[in-house]
This record gives C-alpha cells, structure tokens and sequence, in this order.
C-alpha cells in the first residue's frame, strides 16, 4: 500500500511507475518492522533524473544517519532526513547532531558515480495521517551507464 513521502521530499518523490531501481523495493523486503504500509518514489527534479549519492560516514548515534543527492543543476539536498521523523531520535530541534557524508558512492561494477534513485519509507502501523512520520528508509539506485542496480542503504526512523 502506497503513503505519502516525507514532506521535506514534496516535488522530488515521485510515486513510483515501476522500473529499476523502483523495482527492487516493491517488495517491502527491506522495511525493518514489517509494516504493510510502506510508499516507493522515484527521486526526480526539475533539472535531474540522475544523482550523485552519499551515504553516511558512520551510521552510529550521535552521528546524523543521512542521505543526500547532489546534482549539478539543483545542488545537494537531504533525500533521507532523520531529524524531520517524528518518532526518530535525531528529531530534537534543541540538539545539533554532527553530520559528515561519506564520498560519493560508486558503481561497484564501473566505477560510474551518478546515479537513477528510488527511495522507500516504511510507515508505522500506529499512523498513516503524518508522512513524516516513517519507521524505516531504504534507497535503490541503477547506474545509466552499466545498468547495475541495488539496495545501497536502509535504515531505522523511528
């Protein structure tokens, strides 16, 4: 069953046709809770379909387990935001939380670093009013250039 994206994601989560990398998270394989409720988005902009990807550099508290895209034409954006999850413990506006990427992820079969994105967000079973309130993220990617696709990152919102 499909929800809403996150809200920081208006404009750029769009709900998934199918297609890899969408593909891959169709399933809810990779949603933690096993929730039945779960929502997959393609990642598009007005300016790119393709990303640059970058993951956490550590995914251990106190370190914000974020994900942002970059492209060239609409700069870098949070595509996985623990801090606007309600239920996550980065949400404290009072506290600031280091953040610091790893590099771009590369394409392990060609060393391509930009990328088609799809992400999922897994909502709990106790709420499907407030998008932003999420328990699990995942993202998906395809590389245009040797069509590898996978599951690069999932993790816990809530």
């Amino acid at each position: 069953m499909q929800t809403m994206p996150p809200t920081y994601l208006a404009g750029c989560a769009i709900p998934t046709d199918g297609g890899s990398p969408a593909d891959l998270l169709a399933d809810g394989a990779w949603c933690g809770h096993g929730e039945p409720l779960f929502g997959v988005y393609d990642v598009r902009t007005s300016g790119s379909r393709q990303f640059s990807v970058q993951l956490p550099s550590s995914p251990r508290y106190p370190e914000l387990a974020a994900v942002t895209l970059t492209s060239p034409s609409d700069g870098t954006f949070f595509v996985c935001d623990p801090r606007k999850h309600p239920a996550s413990v980065y949400a404290d506006p009072g506290r600031k939380f280091p953040h610091t990427p790893a590099a771009p992820f590369t394409c392990p079969s060609c060393q391509a670093v930009s990328f088609t994105v799809a992400v999922g967000f897994e909502a709990p079973g106790d709420d499907e009013e407030d998008p932003d309130d999420t328990s699990w993220f995942a993202i998906a990617v395809e590389c245009p250039r040797c069509k590898w696709s996978g599951i690069i990152f999932d993790d816990e919102t809530a």
